[in-house]
């Protein structure tokens, strides 16, 4: 269950950033590769049942509880950075500067 909860995190958490950059923010990690996954939200899929995998086969899957964790603050994060981000752009376009 937390499997399948790890991978929609980090799929929202790209979708949730792919928003943000359109609507002018920037990454807050500018690698490239972070960049170009936001761009391909399979290879963010793929990476994460990866590394879900790994944990599973080294018997470390405990660790997934606290990526949930970590994924939900982000995810969290970016909808209120995006919320936000939003409300100040309808305020400008509707208020003026």
């Amino acid at each position: 269950m937390l499997d399948v909860l790890f991978v929609g995190l980090v799929v929202l958490d790209g979708f949730l950033t792919q928003k943000l950059l359109a609507v002018g923010a920037t990454e807050a990690n500018p690698n490239p590769f972070v960049l170009w996954s936001v761009d391909h939200l399979w290879v963010r899929v793929l990476i994460a049942i990866v590394i879900i995998l790994v944990l599973r086969f080294f018997n470390k899957w405990r660790v997934i509880q606290a990526l949930c964790f970590i994924w939900l603050g982000i995810c969290i994060y970016n909808a209120i950075m995006l919320a936000v981000g939003n409300a100040v752009i309808l305020s400008l376009a509707i208020f003026g500067n």
